[in-house]
């Protein structure tokens, strides 16, 4: 299980939010934005003009949510564990029994700051509720 400590001061919520950049991907409805930490990414996914998946990570953890199971998970990805000599080219993610709520909290928290600016997460924080 992976221990970080989730951030809990409203400026570095804020630094981390302010830090995330849109990447151009070729996937229509496909939005994925990275942050200045390693291994910080979000990914969103849009049909129709509602979010349909939704994937935030953050130093090997990650909440997600997705339309055909409606309640957000967490759990922790294997980007972690790779070690120096290996970059995964996509992540592993081994969910949690039950929901990390502190996780929960801290993902949210930086959502509510990008959706001042950012549209995309005006919608996304709906999924919070």
């Amino acid at each position: 299980m992976n221990m970080v400590k989730f951030v809990t001061d409203e400026q570095k919520i804020r630094e981390l939010a302010e830090s995330l950049y849109r990447i151009k991907t070729k996937e229509p409805g496909r939005f994925w934005f990275q942050g200045k930490d390693v291994y910080f990414d979000v990914f969103l996914k849009v049909e129709n003009e509602e979010i349909v998946w939704f994937q935030f990570t953050w130093q090997g953890n990650v909440v997600s949510w997705d339309e055909s199971e409606p309640d957000l998970k967490t759990g922790v990805t294997n980007e972690m564990s790779c070690g120096d000599r290996h970059y995964p080219a996509s992540k592993i993610v081994k969910f949690d029994l039950f929901p990390n709520q502190e996780l929960i909290e801290f993902v949210q928290a930086i959502v509510k700051v990008c959706a001042v600016e950012k549209p995309i997460f005006a919608q996304a924080l709906k999924l919070f509720r």
